[in-house]
């Protein structure tokens, strides 16, 4: 009997994730993406419940559009986007996709670790959301 270890060679952390005008940024590790069946709430005010995702180790160039997002006003007066996280296979294709909507930056934090120039580490980003969807490639 052979078995297909095809799905077994994938790396083990190897996401992206893509939120507009063409930023793509590489993480190792993604937390958060998991859905659940809740019961319907319902709330008298215009409340919406918030799950967060975390991103951890990635590398972002010092020139991306990325930093638009990561301003401090817009955290602190967060620009809600909707934004893609995909895991990709050793080639660089796309596996599966989560799609997230209304994402918006809650903390980021930096490594001390020097990449290059060009490049600067993040340890860790958190996103808060309002829902997420789930399609292979």
């Amino acid at each position: 009997m052979t078995e297909n270890t095809s799905m077994w060679s994938l790396p083990k952390f190897n996401f992206v994730l893509e939120c507009g005008n063409n930023i793509s940024i590489p993480f190792g590790e993604v937390l958060g993406l998991d859905t659940d069946s809740r019961a319907i709430e319902y709330h008298i005010c215009n409340s919406n419940i918030n799950s967060t995702i975390k991103l951890k180790h990635g590398v972002v160039h010092k020139d991306s559009a990325f930093w638009d997002w990561c301003d401090p006003a817009n955290i602190e007066a967060p620009k809600p986007r909707d934004i893609v996280i995909k895991l990709l296979d050793k080639e660089g294709h796309s596996i599966i996709a989560w799609t997230i909507t209304s994402a918006y930056l809650t903390k980021i934090s930096f490594t001390e670790h020097q990449t290059s120039a060009s490049e600067l580490a993040i340890e860790l980003i958190e996103i808060n959301h309002a829902g997420l969807t789930v399609a292979s490639a």
